[in-house]
């Protein structure tokens, strides 16, 4: 079946299936590897795998972002905030919120509160839900490119004598 996957469907949303194989031990990245070695696009994707990923959109997105130039960094951990989605550059966080999460209104306060904590560090959160990343990919993308362009990814290096 995960064959199938690799060969059938559209490269991101393989990932995310072989991502999630790894995310819940269902299968090992050296597993999957020796399993997709008989294809061109197998071998592509196994050097893709990512188990720490939280879900298949953040693979999707990860995938994406990856197509169009950007070095992301999955799930990295933040302290006393714990992991974080993705991280471009140093300071800009990209949390993607799935629709599972939209129906628990708790998350909503614990979000914000980490929003401000790491805007309150330098840093900037932007957060993308489902319809984001599945049907308005081209706005999305085109966001995060334009945070890019104007260099907002990375902390500046103060000059000594300045504040």
């Amino acid at each position: 079946m995960l064959l199938h996957v690799v060969e059938c469907q559209p490269p991101e949303l393989a990932l995310a299936v072989l991502d999630a194989c790894v995310h819940d031990r269902r299968r090992t990245a050296e597993h999957l590897a020796r399993l997709l070695s008989g294809t061109e696009r197998g071998r592509l994707l196994a050097t893709l795998l990512d188990g720490g990923a939280g879900s298949g959109l953040e693979s999707i997105a990860r995938y994406r972002f990856r197509s169009h130039g950007l070095r992301v960094r999955t799930q990295v951990d933040v302290p006393g905030l714990g992991p974080r989605d993705l991280l471009l550059g140093d300071r800009l966080w990209i949390e993607i919120d799935g629709r599972e999460h939209h129906t628990r209104v708790a998350d909503f306060p614990r979000d914000r509160r980490i929003d401000r904590e790491l805007q309150r560090s330098g840093g900037i959160s932007l957060r993308f839900a489902y319809e984001d990343i599945m049907h308005r990919w081209p706005r999305t993308i085109a966001t995060v490119l334009d945070f890019v362009r104007r260099d907002r990814h990375r902390r500046r290096r103060r000059r000594p004598g300045r504040r």
